[in-house]
């Protein structure tokens, strides 16, 4: 192999370095930490339900479903409100709000919520937990609460799944990104090694 090939190859490598360098250095600095509106499509389901107090003579809908949407501002507490939220579909044709409460960074949705996130409990109605709302959304509490005769009984699920909706955009750049590295892939050289048997 000659000298000039020696220094190219070598500049290529030293390249491929430096950009697999400063990728790697960019995926470890911390991100910014500044509130900024925050959009979320969750799927939350509550199953196995278990009567925790009062009466219990109308059981729950169970497996009980909600799946939403919600954009606000997480700077700041969000009283009571509808105000951004989308109820894409529900087990039950409950209304639903919400409230958000910043410095625990956690949303509750409910039929009857106070400003403070708390949950009224009334009859025929539902609340929902969301921990880490901001950045990795986890249900924490579940229950329903039912309406009978004897008065309403609160029903609380043992089993809780969350799971976030993909948004549409996410679904473009993801696609985007396959079609970019098959592009990238097809388009690459192909090395051919000849051998001389001399």
């Amino acid at each position: 192999m000659s000298l000039g090939k020696y220094r190219a190859t070598k500049g290529k490598i030293m390249r491929k370095t430096l950009l697999i360098s400063t990728a790697i250095a960019m995926l470890a600095a911390p991100g910014c930490a500044n509130a900024a509106i925050v959009m979320k499509s969750l799927d939350i389901t509550g199953s196995d339900f278990s009567l925790r107090f009062g009466n219990g003579s109308v059981a729950p809908a169970d497996p009980f479903s909600v799946v939403f949407s919600v954009t606000f501002d997480n700077s700041s507490d969000v009283n009571r409100t509808t105000n951004g939220l989308n109820i894409i579909s529900s087990t039950l044709p409950y209304s639903a709000e919400y409230a958000y409460n910043s410095s625990r960074d956690v949303l509750t949705l409910a039929t009857d919520v106070t400003d403070d996130g708390s949950c009224l409990g009334s009859a025929n109605s539902f609340c929902i937990f969301v921990n880490n709302f901001s950045t990795a959304p986890n249900a924490s509490f579940f229950n329903q609460v039912t309406g009978g005769n004897g008065g309403p009984g609160i029903w609380v699920a043992n089993r809780i799944s969350t799971s976030a909706v993909p948004e549409p955009a996410t679904w473009a750049f993801m696609i985007f990104g396959f079609g970019a590295i098959g592009g990238a892939m097809r388009r690459q050289r192909k090395t051919t090694l000849k051998v001389n048997y001399t």
